[in-house]
Parts: C-alpha cells; sequence; structure tokens
C-alpha cells in the first residue's frame, strides 16, 4: 500500500493566549500583599512569559500576520477556482515550512524568523460542455469534456441533493480542470432521480437486478467506446460525492473501475469486502451525514490491504475562517466577504483565533446575516458550501486535489 495518510496539526493558540496564560498563571503564583501602617507594600510583579512573533507575508493570497515559531497560521492562494489552478507554493530555498505546497491552501509551521512565501498559479480557458447522452435505459444529462487520446476516463457522480452541475461547483471546478490538466475524459451523469426529479441520490447496491443507475453507466461507457471517444483499454475512474460517492464504490464492484474516488462516503461494507478496485477516500473530519466514516473507512482499508489492492485514506481536518474567504464565489466582493466573516465571529461559531466551535450544518441552518441576506439564492448555496469546507463538514472539497491526482498517478 502507499501510504497517503494524512497528519496535520494545527496550534489553537496565538502569542496573545500563550502571554494572558503567562500572566495568570505568575498573579496565582505571588505572595500574598502584606502591608505595615504607614508602609505600605506592592505586591511582587507579575513574571509574564514573553514569546517573539514572527512576520508571515503571503504574496497573491491570504494568512499574512505575526505568529510565534511552530504550528498555526494558515495560507491561502488568491484564485478564482472556477478557472485557476496552483503549480505550487515557493518558499525559500531553506525552508520547507508548508505542509501542503502543491494544493491551494496550506497549513505553515512558522520557524523562528520572518518568512515570506507566493504562490504560483496559471488559468485553464477550457470548459466543461452540457450535452444529453442516448441512453438504451432512457436519456441521460451530462457535463463533459472528451479529448482526443484521453489518458483515463473519469466519471463523475454527483451528490443526492444535486445534479451533474455539482462539478460546476466551486470545488468541483478546481477538480475538473486538475484532471483536464491530466489530459482525462470527464463526464458528469445525472442520477436517475436526477434525471426525473432534478436531484437525488444514487442506487448503490450491486446486488439489485434492477439498478438502473449501474445499468446507465455501463451504457454510457459502452456509447463512449462505440463513438471513438475512448478506446478499449482506457482506464475508468468512479468518482463520487456523498451519495455519488457510494455509488462510486458500487461502480468500481461492478463495471469494475480501474479506481475508485469517494468523497465524503465509506461505502457499504459488502461492497468493499467483494471490490478489487484501487480505492481512495478523501473524508470529512466532522461529517455530520457519515459520523463514522473514518473509522469504516479504515476497516475497509484494512481489507483491501489484505487483499494486496491500493488503497488511500485521507481525513481533511477544519481549516480557520478568513475574511477573504467568500471572494470565492462569484459576485461577492473583499467587503462582503469580510461582512459575512464578521457575522459568523459574532454568532459565536468561531472561537477568537477563528477555529471553528460548531458543524458546518448547524452554522449554515442558524447564521443570521444582513449581507448574506443581500445576496442571491446561488450565492448563499456556494457560500454555505465554503462554509462547510473549512469546517470539515458533509461537502465536495477541492482542498486535497494535488493529493487525488497523484493517486491516480501512480495507478494510471
Amino acid at each position: 500500500m502507499h501510504a497517503y495518510a494524512l497528519a496535520v496539526r494545527r496550534s489553537a493558540r496565538l502569542a496573545r493566549a500563550a502571554a494572558r496564560a503567562g500572566l495568570l498563571a505568575g498573579l496565582l503564583a505571588a505572595p500574598a500583599c502584606a502591608s505595615t501602617p504607614g508602609s505600605p507594600r506592592a505586591a511582587p510583579a507579575p513574571e509574564v512569559e514573553l514569546h517573539s512573533t514572527y512576520r508571515l507575508t503571503v504574496y497573491d493570497g491570504f494568512g499574512a500576520g505575526d505568529y510565534p515559531a511552530g504550528d498555526g497560521p494558515h495560507a491561502w492562494a488568491d484564485i478564482d477556482p472556477q478557472h485557476d489552478l496552483v503549480d505550487s507554493w515557493v518558499v525559500p530555498e531553506d525552508a520547507s515550512p508548508l505542509y501542503d505546497p502543491t494544493e491551494w491552501n496550506s497549513a505553515v509551521a512558522m520557524p523562528t524568523a520572518d518568512l515570506s512565501i507566493r504562490v504560483e498559479t496559471w488559468e485553464d480557458a477550457r470548459d466543461l460542455e452540457e450535452a444529453t447522452v442516448p441512453l438504451p435505459s432512457g436519456d441521460r444529462a451530462v457535463l463533459q469534456w472528451l479529448p482526443p487520446d484521453p489518458s483515463a476516463l473519469v466519471l463523475y457522480l454527483h451528490g443526492a441533493s444535486y445534479d451533474h452541475a455539482q462539478l460546476r461547483s466551486n470545488s468541483g471546478a478546481y477538480l475538473a480542470h486538475a484532471l483536464m490538466d491530466a489530459n482525462y475524459a470527464i463526464v458528469a451523469m445525472d442520477s436517475t432521480l436526477a434525471s426525473t426529479a432534478g436531484s437525488g441520490g444514487w442506487d448503490d447496491d450491486p446486488a439489485n437486478a434492477s439498478n438502473t443507475d449501474l445499468a446507465a453507466v455501463a451504457e454510457l461507457v459502452e456509447l463512449l467506446r462505440s463513438q471513438g471517444s475512448i478506446a478499449a483499454g482506457t482506464p475508468i475512474v468512479a468518482m463520487g460525492m456523498s451519495s455519488g460517492g457510494q455509488f462510486a464504490h458500487a461502480v468500481g464492484l461492478t463495471l469494475p473501475a480501474n479506481a475508485v474516488v469517494a468523497y465524503c462516503a465509506p461505502g457499504r461494507a459488502s461492497t468493499l469486502e467483494a471490490t478489487h478496485a484501487p480505492t481512495a477516500w478523501f473524508l470529512a473530519a466532522a461529517d455530520s451525514v457519515f459520523p463514522t466514516a473514518e473509522a469504516d473507512a479504515t476497516g475497509f482499508a484494512a481489507g483491501l490491504d489484505a487483499r494486496s489492492v491500493e488503497n488511500a485514506l485521507v481525513v481533511h481536518p477544519a481549516t480557520p475562517l478568513y475574511d477573504q474567504r467568500f471572494m470565492r464565489v462569484a459576485g461577492v466582493d473583499e467587503a462582503s466577504s469580510a461582512a459575512i466573516a464578521d457575522d459568523l465571529r459574532a454568532g459565536g461559531f468561531v472561537d477568537e483565533d477563528d477555529l471553528w466551535l460548531a458543524p458546518g450544518a448547524v452554522v449554515n441552518a442558524t447564521l443570521q446575516s444582513t449581507a448574506l441576506a443581500a445576496l442571491s439564492d446561488t450565492q448563499r448555496e456556494a457560500i454555505a458550501a465554503e462554509i462547510e469546507v473549512m469546517a470539515a463538514d458533509h461537502e465536495l472539497y477541492d482542498d486535497y486535489t494535488s493529493k487525488m491526482m497523484g493517486f491516480l498517478r501512480q495507478l494510471l
């Protein structure tokens, strides 16, 4: 097994918190004040432990500030996720302070010196195309990218609250451009429910002989081969989110697929006990829909190890709130983004270091924000997704796109 286990640690306190702790300790340890008439004595001054801080400068991104040495700060690239991709962060030659130097955001291990970092990005003007594919089981709406002689075909399978257009979300678009850059063909197809009701999940039971979703996937692959869009031997990746991730495991078993990438979806035990498809789980640390996903996937991964099946398990932790986060949403300017962030702070959803105190789903259900109310339904939905990603709740995320691509590169 190629290890992709991720351990990202966060420090919850900055220098001001440490200073306050030192001040309190000094006050508690100070001896009682003694006095005699006409001879007042002041209590000894408390010893305050001072922590040196160092300046983090972030060019073409966010997260700059003064921090103590060690874990703690976080840096984010200033990109348009609909069109931009990150090549890498550039750091001094004598330092390697970023945990994820090829992702669009990363925790930073602050050295005992000032640090300046910048990020190299590039714009991808390509876009997914809307189409309708005629299948024996019924027409399906799709988003697709079909380059000549693709290296692999990725079947993207949406979540239950979405349809094929989920791949146009911020995280979906970023993932799609990374796949395009690797010369992968992409097809995002509606589930049976989405094709009839506008949204809905997938039937992930491979034992169901009348499973129309599995039948449609097989029909789609056959159509692409007959049209010459993919060759007979083109590797196939089943990639899905939530219900689509559960279904991706079933596709991996029954098609079969050459690889499975499941976001926020541990899979059925019976499917994972039988599959031989190399599998990567990209889970969320505070998933309110599948709260046992990490434990379940850990057990499934052990079973794959026992059968010598390649696998990876990556768990995305919560990342701090920052003022410019919602500028990722089209039409949201910096002032509006900061106002929404301030409303989150005022609502008590994050602590003084902007670390999350509530599940993302709870935040979205209870947040009161005038700035948010002034936006369109589409913008509010996109902002809700950004909140759930930051809080590591049940949402498609692009934070570990390089890790996902690395898993596929080692297989295909």
